[in-house]
């Protein structure tokens, strides 16, 4: 096998978790000590250490060595501790198995066989782990991988197989890429609730790839029930993807006008935006008479805060179910239209407006000089209001 097949079979690999991390050896010392003397060393790189979601930090070292039959690597890499290392292994596999022409195999070591993958056309590699270091050993075939693997003294005493279950949020773009949005109570036509068995939606999502679901998250819309979540719309439909192992979503929906809750326009009637005059539009056209009520103004306002509270509330109940992988931001659809910033009007508006401009601009006058080129044009930050046409 050339150098050049063996960096890019084991560069293809690594990419899987460690995109920017680069080295060799599951024991103590630096890849290119720990080798036997008679193994020739080709080239050898080492990675300062970078902190990386799920795995902490994590530094490198690569090294080449010369194998009997061409070219054999190592690829070592340094965790902060032993259960970051066993998650990282685990997820290495995990993610090398998937591969299409990638099976499992066996390859004897002084301690016995030891779990290893064979790449069709590429070569052979086994991952193992002995404390807080995993070890990434690739050859261009089964015998030159045990080789390698001799030639380490120690290394034939790491764990090979995965030690860790991955968590499916760490699996979120390689395993569960597709989300679909799910809408809860609804049955075909040709169907009644009497007859219609819903889980059959989960088993079809299961068998179609294991299809994820969204769910929009909300504050409960009824006058009197301040405080309170519309999560039993939902939660029901969450309780069997779990026990599918289908991965969910959760759109947290805390600014969009359709679902703001009547007690938040009872209560801060005068916090909200209003109608801009003439201007018929509303959250989805342009011509929109189902949005006739103001929206909460954009910027941080008491009534935005009190929503934000529910919304944590929804979060804390549901951030520790280990199949929610992805969260909207609880602003949700910031950008609906291209009208949305004439939905903006109003002296609650202008409050907010004014706010955001005074940690932009010193002083009124340098706001006139940059809107009007005029420092005289506004007098007080008073003048300064949401443009509009």
């Amino acid at each position: 096998m050339t150098e050049r097949i063996a960096r890019r079979m084991t560069a293809v690999l690594i990419a899987l978790i460690l995109p920017s991390v680069g080295a060799g050896l599951a024991v103590a010392g630096s890849a290119a000590t720990r080798l036997n003397k008679d193994v020739r060393i080709v080239t050898s790189e080492s990675f300062t250490s970078v902190t990386l979601r799920g795995y902490g930090t994590v530094s490198g070292e690569f090294v080449m060595v010369a194998a009997p039959s061409g070219r054999a690597s190592f690829l070592q890499l340094r965790c902060g501790d032993e259960a970051s290392a066993r998650l990282l292994c685990a997820k290495y596999l995990s993610d090398a198995m998937s591969l299409p022409g990638v099976v499992g195999i066996r390859v004897q070591s002084a301690g016995g066989p030891i779990a290893a993958l064979e790449a069709a056309g590429q070569g052979c590699l086994a991952a193992g782990r002995i404390g807080a270091i995993v070890s990434i050993a690739a050859a261009g075939n089964a015998a030159d991988l045990a080789w390698l693997i001799a030639g380490t003294p120690g290394l034939d005493k790491a764990a090979w197989a995965p030690e860790s279950p991955v968590p499916m949020w760490l699996d979120r773009w390689e395993k569960h890429g597709y989300h679909f949005y799910y809408r809860p109570w609804e049955h075909p036509p040709t169907e009644t609730w009497s007859t219609y068995d819903i889980t059959k939606e989960f088993d079809y999502a299961k068998e179609h790839g294991g299809s994820g679901f969204v769910f929009w998250a909300s504050a409960n819309m009824c006058d009197t029930a301040e405080g309170m979540t519309q999560d039993s719309y939902w939660d029901w439909a969450q309780t069997w993807a779990k026990a599918k192992g289908l991965t969910a979503g959760i759109n947290l929906n805390a600014e969009n006008i359709l679902s703001t809750p009547k007690w938040i326009y009872d209560r801060y009637r005068d916090r909200l935006a209003t109608k801009a005059p003439q201007f018929t539009g509303g959250f989805h056209s342009l011509s929109d008479d189902g949005s006739s009520i103001g929206m909460m103004p954009w910027g941080i306002t008491e009534p935005d805060e009190a929503l934000l509270g529910v919304m944590q509330s929804i979060v804390r109940r549901f951030s520790p179910e280990p199949n929610i992988v992805k969260w909207l931001e609880p602003h949700a659809e910031m950008l609906h239209n291209v009208h949305d910033p004439l939905l903006d009007y109003g002296p609650a508006a202008d409050a907010t407006y004014r706010e955001y401009l005074r940690g932009r601009y010193p002083t009124p006058a340098a706001l006139g000089k940059a809107w009007f080129g005029d420092e005289r044009r506004l007098k007080s930050w008073d003048e300064a209001r949401v443009p509009e046409l």
